[in-house]
């Protein structure tokens, strides 16, 4: 098994590293782990919750297809070549048409609150990565529009995904933990923030996120989240 630190440094650097063995093969799967007791966290909606410090489980399995490199820090010297390719869209509907999978859109924006550049994110090959959708309010203070809401919706990841509690570091902050809620379209999480909160769940093996901040009230988030439909 491989610490928290290592998983999250060779994970978000490569996308593509297979630590995790192979099934079948005689070596310990999560099947294994659960019988024998061996499992300090809980699974739960496709991720598994886990400790602060906790080991990551060897039936991790890791996602074949690379993440996109955008600035070409991290690759191969041989091949410094950023591999991303990112592709912007008039509006998230035109998005949503251009893809296999399921996104979430507003039937009706909240007051102040409009779309921004929604766009997709790729590998050099044309296969498909990632997602973003933003969601902007005007600040009158800077006289901008920034964002307070982004959903990312991600194809390949870790499975069961690996999330760590933490302690919070000072006793006016936060720490990190993950409540199981069932407002989501599936079974999820929800993080409390400094500023907001952040939604994940996973359907139909695809990861999704939401990132409410800054954010008013779990109330007014829920109302956000109510007011989400599918596109297919």
């Amino acid at each position: 098994m491989i610490s928290r630190r290592d998983f999250i440094k060779l994970f978000s650097s490569t996308g593509a590293v297979l630590l995790a063995p192979l099934r079948g093969l005689g070596q310990i799967g999560e099947k294994d782990y659960l019988q024998e007791g061996k499992l300090a966290g809980d699974l739960y909606g496709g991720f598994l919750l886990l400790e602060e410090g906790a080991q990551v489980p060897e039936f991790i399995q890791y996602p074949t297809i690379p993440m996109p490199n955008g600035c070409g820090v991290g690759v191969d010297e041989k091949n410094p070549k950023p591999s991303a390719i990112s592709q912007f869209f008039e509006t998230p509907e035109d998005l949503a048409r251009g893809v296999s999978f399921r996104v979430y859109l507003p039937k009706r924006m909240p007051d102040g609150v409009r779309h921004g550049k929604a766009y997709s994110l790729s590998n050099s090959n044309g296969s498909l990565y990632e997602v973003s959708l933003p969601f902007e309010s005007y600040n009158s203070e800077t006289q901008l529009w920034e964002a307070v809401a982004s959903f990312w919706i991600q194809l390949h990841y870790p499975k069961p995904l690996p999330l760590w509690s933490e302690e919070p570091v000072e006793t006016d902050t936060l720490g990190v933990r993950y409540d199981k809620v069932d407002f989501l379209p599936s079974p999820g999480l929800q993080l409390t923030t400094q500023e907001g909160f952040v939604y994940y769940w996973i359907e139909n093996d695809i990861f999704y996120t939401l990132i409410l901040e800054p954010w008013q009230s779990e109330a007014a988030a829920v109302d956000f989240i109510n007011l989400l439909i599918p596109t297919r």
